[in-house]
């Protein structure tokens, strides 16, 4: 007889877990006084399943909302990176065009001065000077009638200048 009345309260005890949680209307109609004792009891055991529920929802509440902090802070993590490699990408774009400009600046020097084999001209092409000036430049070698650049001329008159210390006192000229 136990294990017939512990069946019996046992599909008993089943229907009134899932017909309490579902729908209290159903639960009546099979209950007889001694079952409905019963039943109190696993309402009360359902409550505590409840409660488990509650909890593993906060739980999955908490763990949602790290994830979402967790995922957030981490996009914002990529953006502060993003912004400071845009940062040095301005700088060294900046860098860049203006190593490029004083190249070009270089480079059309470089193209100026680069034909050093070209003729002098001007003052710096040598003449034939007066008979004056190559009897006073023939105490620094120079022959007459031998071609000479202004520049050498003005070199000899200078160091002639401060050899026999001709300058004027106030001046230093």
């Amino acid at each position: 007889m136990n294990k017939s009345a512990a069946t019996s309260v046992s599909r008993q005890r089943r229907p009134a877990k899932a017909v309490a949680s579902r729908s209290a209307t159903v639960a009546p109609e099979k209950l007889v006084e001694p079952v409905v004792e019963q039943v109190v009891e696993p309402v009360t055991h359902v409550e505590t399943v409840d409660t488990v529920v509650e909890t593993t929802d906060e739980l999955t509440m908490d763990m949602l909302r790290s994830r979402f902090e967790a995922l957030l802070k981490s996009k914002q993590d990529r953006l502060v990176e993003a912004k400071k490699e845009v940062l040095e990408l301005k700088k060294l774009q900046k860098d860049y065009e203006k190593l490029l400009k004083d190249n070009m600046k270089k480079s059309k020097k470089k193209r100026v001065s680069s034909n050093t084999n070209r003729k002098p001209s001007g003052f710096a092409s040598a003449v034939v000077v007066s008979d004056e000036l190559y009897n006073f430049l023939a105490q620094f070698g120079v022959k007459k009638g031998d071609p000479i650049a202004r520049t050498e001329v003005t070199r000899h008159i200078a160091s002639y200048i401060k050899n026999n210390d001709l300058q004027n006192p106030d001046y230093r000229r």
